[in-house]
This record gives C-alpha cells, sequence and structure tokens, in this order.
C-alpha cells in the first residue's frame, strides 16, 4: 500500500473509533449476567501466591462427559504486590471433591474480544499462560498473567483435557467472565478500573465543567530509539491516546501491519505510523514483534 493511501486509512480508522464507544465492557456485562456460575470473594494467604484477593465459584459447575460427570472448581487471585493475575482449576469426579482428575494435555486459554471498540462481533485469541500441576490433586494454576490482556476478553475459555479413570479422556471447557462483579473486584486490586464504579452525580447548576485529566504521557526511556515493528494477534491491533485500556482509540493496525515504536518504562510503548502524519499513540509490548 502507498504511504498516502496508508495514512488516509489509518485517519479513517481512527474517525470511526473517535465516533463509537467500546462496546467490550457491555457485552462483558451482559455475559457476566446471564451467567449462571455462583462466585464469592475473599481476602487471605494462598500457599504459593502470598496475600491475593481471590473470586472463587460457591459452587462447582458440572460437565456430562460421556458416561461420567465432571466437577470443575475455579478460583482467579490478584497478587497486589506484583499486580499479576492467577488462575486455578480444580476438577473432580464428585461434587464435593477439590481435585482429583489430572489434565491429559495442556490447558488452553481463549479470550472472545470484539473485534473492534464498537463491533460486537467477537474473534478468538489464544492467551499465553503457563500452568503448574499438583501431582497429587491434579490442581492447574497459571500465574503471572498480566491483567489488560484478560480484561479486554469478554469471556475466556479454559480447554481442559482431563484423564478419567479407566483410561479415558474428555474435554471439559470452563467458561471465566471479567466483567462478573466478583472477578471485577480482583482486577480493580490489580489496578484495572472497576466496570461497576458509581456514575458520578449530576451538577445541580448548569456550570462550566473542567474535563478530566487526561492519562499521563508514559516517558520513553533515554536510550530507546524508534525502531520497526510488527503488530501480533489474530484481529486488529488498538492505538490509544494514552497508556491506559480507558484511553480513546486513535486508529487501528490490521495484524501484520508495521509500525513505529519506542520502548517505555512500562508495559506500554509509544507508537506511530511508519510514515506520514497518520497517527501516535501507545500499543501494549505483548502485542508488538520487532523487526
Amino acid at each position: 500500500m502507498h504511504g498516502f493511501a496508508f495514512a488516509c486509512l489509518f485517519a479513517a480508522l481512527a474517525a470511526t473509533a473517535a465516533l463509537a464507544d467500546d462496546v467490550g465492557p457491555a457485552l462483558g456485562k451482559e455475559r457476566a449476567a446471564a451467567s449462571r456460575t455462583e462466585w464469592g470473594t475473599r481476602d487471605g494467604v494462598h500457599f504459593k501466591l502470598g496475600n491475593v484477593r481471590s473470586a472463587f465459584t460457591r459452587n462447582p459447575v458440572e460437565t456430562q462427559a460421556g458416561d461420567a460427570r465432571v466437577y470443575t472448581r475455579a478460583t482467579v487471585s490478584c497478587d497486589p504486590g506484583t499486580r499479576r493475575i492467577a488462575i486455578e482449576l480444580a476438577n473432580a469426579g464428585t461434587p464435593e471433591g477439590a481435585g482429583g482428575l489430572k489434565p491429559a494435555a495442556t490447558t488452553v486459554l481463549l479470550c472472545s474480544r470484539p473485534i473492534a471498540p464498537w463491533d460486537a462481533k467477537l474473534v478468538q485469541e489464544e492467551l499465553t499462560a503457563t500452568w503448574e500441576v499438583d501431582a497429587e490433586t491434579g490442581i492447574a494454576l497459571a500465574r503471572g498473567l498480566r491483567p489488560f490482556p484478560l480484561r479486554e476478553c469478554v469471556a475466556i475459555r479454559a480447554e481442559q483435557t482431563l484423564a478419567l479413570p479407566g483410561g479415558k479422556k474428555a474435554r471439559v471447557d470452563f467458561e471465566i467472565l471479567p466483567y462478573g462483579r466478583e472477578l471485577d473486584s480482583v482486577f480493580a486490586a490489580c489496578g484495572e478500573r472497576s466496570a461497576y464504579a458509581p456514575a458520578q452525580p449530576a451538577p445541580v447548576a448548569a456550570v462550566a465543567q473542567t474535563p478530566p485529566p487526561a492519562a499521563a504521557p508514559v516517558s520513553p526511556k533515554a536510550e530507546s530509539t524508534w525502531r520497526r515493528a510488527r503488530v501480533t494477534g489474530s484481529g486488529n491491533t488498538n492505538v490509544r491516546a494514552g497508556p491506559t485500556l480507558q484511553s480513546a482509540v486513535v486508529a487501528q493496525v490490521p495484524a501484520g501491519g508495521a509500525v513505529m515504536v519506542q520502548s517505555t518504562d512500562t508495559e506500554w510503548w509509544r507508537a506511530k505510523a511508519t510514515r506520514g502524519a497518520g497517527f501516535v499513540g501507545y500499543i501494549r509490548q505483548d502485542r508488538l514483534a520487532l523487526e
């Protein structure tokens, strides 16, 4: 694509994004409200994670697997010190069991997110996770997950393949909904803005309102220079005006598209079009592959 046409494309995308609301949180809250899984919350000490804020299933989720039944319990925790998320899955052959069925393959996390901030159509992407499996109970733990990639998901499906008695295997899926109220409190503990924050009261009289402050810009590293990179993932990547998920989307880059980036001291890197005016904004580092 010629440089002028490329710049025009980004300008059009930016204009469209500026006129639209981000549908992700609304879809996530709607999906969570329709779910029959009940969650609770607690603060306590995890034997591996330390002091955490957790959301947990109050009752196991039952799955029919051939002639057997599997009962899954899940816990999603935040370590406030590192601001990282952990997901824990326990499967049993009885409702009272806390584990016992072991994975027969690596669990896969699939994120369903809007294809664009203004488009309710969902696209699926696999999330990177490393699992630790307890040899005795089969409980699987993935920790050190960044909160904001999970927060972009309307739903996260954990695809599990479990070893059943008698040498059989079963596929058991479990759905995690980041915008449920209990899970929302876990993300808030990890520094994300709550989706259920109370609305600001309307002013009594019509007075001039001061616009809210924009997200503070992130300073580039002293030794950092602009480098060429390509965006990763199967869908479009948002370029945001500031280094937060709440910042406005100023442009979108298609999968494999080239951008110029500059590293910072955070997970958000400065980004601009490879040529022309195009756009200037921020992209998460985990959506970039340097050339």
